[in-house]
């Protein structure tokens, strides 16, 4: 089993357990209230197993990738809100990996997507597009 896989399906479980418990949770609720955000508690649910299903179930990697992204917009806005709360240092970390962990996977699997369409990632063709003094052809 390559690393690729074990982050996708570890971060689906993670995403998908936390999307439940955002809909189905008193205590989650609670925890919406404190962040001061109770209006957002079911979209988030929703937008966790959404993106959770998007990482296990994707049919192709730019579904993957995609998936992965949005996650990512979800971990920075939980990172804000904690932050702006106050919350100790330590109560960030579940966030920032889940975070780095899905910038990773979101990069791999768009890569991945550009080789099995023959293509180079942008920043190669973006070299190529340019000529030797710098200027786009």
């Amino acid at each position: 089993m390559n690393l690729t896989l074990i982050v996708r399906v570890l971060s689906a479980l993670v995403f998908v357990g936390f999307g439940v418990a955002s809909l189905v949770s008193p205590a989650v609720e609670l925890e919406f209230e404190r962040y001061g955000v109770p209006q957002l508690r079911v979209l988030t649910g929703v937008l966790e197993v959404a993106g959770g299903l998007g990482l296990l179930f994707g049919p192709t990697p730019r579904w993957v990738a995609a998936a992965a992204a949005g996650l990512c917009a979800l971990m920075v806005g939980a990172l804000v809100v904690r932050v702006r709360i106050e919350d100790p240092w330590y109560a960030l970390l579940p966030a920032a990996v889940l975070l780095v962990a899905n910038a990773w996977l979101a990069m791999r699997m768009w890569l991945h997507a550009a080789r099995a369409d023959g293509r180079k990632p942008e920043e190669v063709q973006a070299r190529d597009n340019m000529d030797g003094g710098g200027q786009q052809r």
